[in-house]
């Protein structure tokens, strides 16, 4: 079994010990059926949004990883009330599993998983949001 922290791994690393390789839309048409599925909102729910994206698009490029998960991230993961008794948002916690031959850990930005207190199963995690800033996404909300 290998040992490895999340800090030492990068894209090429990653699909040489997992086999990944980057998909695209055509490749699943599943996903891209999820990506255009419409949600409604409700008008304040639109507001926090609108509210947000103001000073996102002002300064957000110049921001630092802090000031992006303080300024933008939580504030729009707390918007949408993911928090419950069953699953919550976690910061800067650590974070250690078996993936293949490999034992992964190290600290994560952030998290949803099950648990109040404590995470116990992740759903969803991001970790070096700065190295994600360089990857250019395009997400289109529709009011």
């Amino acid at each position: 079994m290998k040992t490895a922290t999340f800090k030492e791994w990068d894209l090429d690393k990653l699909d040489e010990a997992f086999g990944l390789s980057q998909v695209f839309d055509d490749d699943y048409p599943l996903l891209k059926d999820w990506q255009q599925t419409e949600v409604e909102i409700s008008a304040f729910e639109k507001q926090i949004l609108l509210d947000l994206q103001q000073p996102l698009c002002w300064g957000g490029k110049s921001w630092n990883e802090f000031e992006l998960e303080n300024k933008f991230i939580s504030p729009v993961v707390m918007a949408a009330k993911i928090d419950d008794r069953k699953i919550a948002y976690f910061l800067e916690r650590t974070l250690s599993g078996v993936v293949g031959d490999y034992t992964l850990s190290g600290t994560v930005d952030g998290m949803i998983a099950t648990g109040v207190r404590n995470p116990h199963t992740p759903v969803f995690v991001c970790t070096n949001i700065n190295a994600a800033l360089k990857i250019k996404v395009h997400l289109t909300v529709k009011f």
